[in-house]
């Protein structure tokens, strides 16, 4: 029997990410009955990134000088925002997921979903 070089183990750990990035998959879909849940929690998420903070990390790699340089407060504002976005987006996204989960067994109509002011 051969020892496993470095190269066999980066195989492995790549094998070893695939499948378990497959099972958490199969578990998350086993779970939520809804699809509509998962598309929401990963829209509020990768949202943000996508946007605000990607295209503003990129620019700070690009573009040389200080991350707080003149040029740069643009992009660091776009990332300050997206962070703003990421953070206050979920607590929306889970009081949907909450209502749903309060649900009737019927499919979700948006009369299901009311925010007023005065719940708690």
């Amino acid at each position: 029997m051969r020892a496993l070089t470095e190269n066999d183990r980066g195989v492995t750990l790549k094998i070893s990410i695939a499948v378990a990035a497959v099972a958490s998959s199969l578990l998350v879909a086993i779970a939520l009955p809804q699809i509509n849940l998962v598309f929401e929690l990963i829209g509020a998420t990768t949202g943000s990134f996508v946007c605000f903070l990607g295209p503003g990390l990129l620019f700070h790699r690009l573009v040389p000088g200080r991350i707080c340089s003149r040029h740069k407060l643009k992009a660091l504002l776009l990332m300050v925002m997206g962070m703003l976005f990421l953070v206050f987006g979920h607590p929306s996204v889970l009081d949907v997921i909450s209502q749903l989960s309060k649900g009737t067994g019927r499919p979700l109509q948006c009369s299901d979903l009311v925010f007023s002011p005065d719940e708690d």
